[in-house]
């Protein structure tokens, strides 16, 4: 199934549980981030809104989903936020934060 955060936030249901929920079954994270109702929403930055997006990341680490992810809106921007949270976010997922080599 594809897990649109915006979907499911605009129908008031808690992220993080809802994808623990569907878990496996997950096979595309479409990353967004909305305000409004369902009748009537405006699309934000992904650090705009109230989702917390890192919690889900590490939801979809735990669940060790290893599929497709699209993020919205596709913008610069918002590809330049999700790279560089997705980056910092890999070491943390994996039980530590990784040291600087001076060599590198």
């Amino acid at each position: 199934m594809t897990f649109c955060q915006a979907n499911f936030k605009l129908m008031d249901a808690d992220l993080v549980e809802t994808a623990r929920h569907f878990g496996e079954r997950i096979a595309f994270i479409h990353v967004r981030d909305v305000e409004g109702t369902k009748e009537d929403f405006t699309e934000l930055f992904h650090d705009q809104g109230t989702t917390d997006q890192f919690a889900l990341m590490r939801v979809y680490r735990e669940l060790g989903l290893d599929v497709p992810v699209r993020e919205v809106p596709a913008g610069i921007l918002s590809r330049f936020w999700l790279f560089i949270n997705l980056t910092a976010l890999r070491p943390v997922s994996r039980g530590g934060v990784r040291q600087s080599n001076e060599s590198e």
